[in-house]
């Protein structure tokens, strides 16, 4: 896929957003809540966060990109390096 711009893929709908990421995003990582899960995926220069229920068999709620790593900082406080040999 070409490079996609966070305007491009912002004017996508819910569902080819989905598409977009599913095939060509890359995974980084996840945490959940009560009620949600919260993937996180790098797609060209942005982030996308995919937001899925819980409750109900983890249907997708909300896709949001962000333009700046400053957004993704909940992730990061959930890394774990403490398991980690130096």
């Amino acid at each position: 896929m070409p490079s996609l711009t966070i305007r491009q893929f912002n004017s996508l709908a819910q569902d080819e957003k989905a598409d977009v990421v599913y095939n060509f995003g890359v995974y980084l990582l996840d945490y959940e809540n009560v009620r949600h899960l919260f993937s996180l995926y790098q797609l060209s220069s942005f982030y996308v966060e995919m937001v899925y229920n819980l409750k109900n068999k983890k249907s997708l709620v909300r896709i949001k990109s962000h333009a700046t790593p400053d957004t993704i900082q909940k992730y990061l406080l959930r890394i774990d390096i403490n398991e980690l040999k130096y």
